[in-house]
């Protein structure tokens, strides 16, 4: 029996200029989300149960194991197609709408579906409402793929924020917005998916799969890509909660991504650099002249999708995120760091 740690860090320092003044405001190292505060909801809490719910019913998760022929049969031709680290391809549909799709397809058939917008079909939930009470879910679900079998250990943050749930023979990794206990979205995911992405803390018994070897031109095809995506993602979230949307800064994501890139070369994990200076410092070597700014960052988180749903449950980076002056975003992924620079420019 071996085990598995997942560690995934968020950090945020939000920078407001007003004339010649300051404000700063650094949170600290976070393990993957933070505790509940008062504004939260135990919702993990009040579903634990050791004989977890099976889900027969999600139509979305049907999709699971499709061929392409019937994807693009169902929704047509995906708007763009982007690389991942895993051996899978996102297919993008409903950009910019409630419709918003992304769906994950290796070797012509479907392996995962990130589903965002409310208009999907996904009953037995529905996002952007509480869990059914009946959901219930267990702390240490076991998959089975392959050579291995893996049992994950939730932990409290998990169960509370991103429970885990089986939908017939695949699992679905259900986000919850823990200020509002409504469900903001829907990873589906095959066992052989999930345990390649590794989620949470594991145990497990065989020989766990290896990651695709890649190239840096691979790398910087899909930073590029998941840059989009937390783009889009973060849009689809702001007009859920009634904030206008964000522009693309191509200085901003320059900046962004610099500074991800520094971070995991130099191997440190703050808004502060000795090399390139602070927030405004970096965003003034691009050019950029602002009246306000801010900035989330993140670690090794196994996607873009789990880092913004990871800042939007953390207080301090879900005003950044949703902040109604910001006019501008520019997000910047360097592997698995993940930075976002928030502008609104004079």
């Amino acid at each position: 029996m071996f085990s598995y740690f997942n560690r995934s860090f968020l950090v945020l320092a939000c920078f407001i200029f007003a004339a010649a003044f300051l404000y700063k405001n650094m949170g600290g190292f976070k393990n993957v989300v933070p505790p509940l505060n008062e504004a939260g909801t135990q919702l993990g809490s009040h579903n634990v149960n050791k004989s977890a719910t099976v889900i027969h019913s999600d139509e979305m998760s049907t999709y699971l194991n499709q061929s392409t022929a019937k994807i693009l049969n169902v929704f047509g031709k995906p708007s763009r197609k982007d690389p991942t680290p895993f051996g899978y391809e996102w297919w993008i549909y409903g950009e910019g709408s409630e419709s918003y799709l992304q769906i994950g397809i290796a070797n012509n058939r479907v392996v995962t579906i990130y589903a965002l917008g409310k208009n999907l079909k996904t009953a037995p939930f529905a996002i952007g409402s509480s869990l059914p009470h009946s959901i219930k879910v267990s702390q240490t679900p076991t998959i089975q793929a392959k050579d291995v079998q893996v049992t994950f250990e939730l932990q409290q943050d998990d169960l509370d924020t991103r429970p885990l749930v089986q939908v017939g023979s695949n699992w679905a990794e259900l986000y919850i917005d823990q200020f509002t206990g409504k469900l903001t979205s829907i990873r589906y995911v095959t066992p052989q998916v999930l345990i390649e992405q590794r989620p949470f803390n594991m145990e497990y018994q065989g020989v766990l799969p290896k990651a695709p070897s890649l190239t840096s031109k691979d790398w910087e095809d899909i930073d590029r890509a998941e840059e989009k995506e937390i783009w889009a993602i973060s849009n689809v979230l702001r007009v859920r909660y009634k904030v206008q949307t964000l522009k693309w800064s191509p200085q901003a994501e320059k900046a962004a991504y610099l500074h991800s890139q520094e971070m995991d070369i130099k191997n440190y994990f703050s808004h502060d650099s000795k090399w390139q200076g602070n927030l405004t410092d970096r965003l003034k070597k691009q050019n950029i002249n602002f009246q306000l700014a801010g900035e989330n960052i993140a670690a090794h988180y196994e996607d873009g999708i789990s880092a913004t749903i990871g800042w939007l449950n953390s207080e301090e980076h879900r005003k950044n995120l949703l902040h109604p002056d910001f006019t501008e975003l520019g997000p910047g992924v360097y592997h698995d760091y993940y930075t976002q620079d928030f502008v609104r420019p004079f």
